[in-house]
């Protein structure tokens, strides 16, 4: 018998920041001395990924933090011309008031058992997306509260 669902937030109840990664992307490709736009792209994700796996217990960061470092240094690394602090503020905004599967209101609507919310997006920003689509989970577990990796 199920008792509850678990469901991440991004990519399962609304869309992952894909767009607006991608227009960052473009935008410090278009600034900077990269060779092409996936090459932005991976260096950004390598620098997240290994800040990400270092960013626990004691030496735990939010993912705004995480972010903002990783884009300034793949701004730093390209030469780009962009502003690290205007481009986050974007895609933070983008984490607040995210795009919303069609499905998602009616699941959460006709769902007979609790739904828990999974996430390693902060606190904030998620429960600023929840409020904004009018969501009502049981409980959101987050990385941020638990400081895990």
């Amino acid at each position: 018998m199920i008792k509850a669902v678990f469901i991440d937030f991004y990519g399962t109840v609304v869309y992952e920041d894909g767009e607006i990664v991608n227009k960052i992307s473009n935008l410090i490709f278009e600034t900077g001395n990269a060779k092409s736009v996936s090459e932005v792209d991976s260096y950004w994700w390598n620098s997240f990924r290994t800040l990400f796996e270092n960013s626990y217990g004691e030496k735990f960061q939010t993912q705004r933090a995480l972010e903002e470092e990783a884009l300034a240094d793949t701004i730093d690394y390209f030469k780009s011309s962009e502003n690290a602090e205007l481009l986050s503020s974007e895609m933070f905004d983008f984490w607040m008031k995210p795009t919303i599967f069609e499905e998602t209101k009616q699941f959460f609507k006709e769902c007979p058992v609790p739904i828990y919310i999974v996430s390693n997006i902060d606190r904030a920003d998620i429960l600023e997306a929840i409020k904004y689509h009018d969501l009502h989970p049981r409980v959101v577990m987050l990385k941020e509260r638990m400081q895990l990796g």
